[in-house]
């Protein structure tokens, strides 16, 4: 699959469908070791204080692999979030890599839409 932006880094696209209830994230996150490594949907919640849709992908290896190469990658993903409740105005996404450690974040974008908006709306946080 092609990269989503013309760069060489992490990079999202936010669209928040209210009528279907949905938010679809499309990005890109820059990956290391592609021989070993996997990148997957992490967690998916709300975050009740601030009323936040919050989405982690992260970049971890798989499960019972030992030696890596450190071939490089730009890994473009498609992740579709069924809602409930209302579809918040705030989308926050995180992306974590295993190799930068386990509280490290290559990128960590909050988008917020206009207050009331009924039909689909896109924003993009590129690189």
């Amino acid at each position: 699959m092609e990269p989503l932006f013309d760069c060489w880094q992490d990079g999202i696209t936010v669209a928040r469908i209210p009528t279907k209830k949905r938010v679809a994230v499309a990005g890109q996150i820059e990956s290391g070791g592609r021989s070993c490594m996997e990148t997957a949907l992490e967690t998916v919640g709300i975050d009740e204080g601030s009323e936040t849709l919050v989405v982690v992908v992260a970049d971890r290896k798989e499960q019972g692999m030992s030696g890596c190469t450190m071939e490089e990658a730009l890994v473009r993903y498609d992740a579709t979030v069924t809602l409930k409740g209302d579809v918040p105005n705030r989308i926050r996404v995180r992306h974590r890599s295993e190799e930068a450690g386990d509280d490290r974040y290559s990128l960590d974008e909050t988008v917020v839409f206009e207050e009331g908006t009924s039909d689909r709306r896109t924003k993009s946080v590129p690189c």
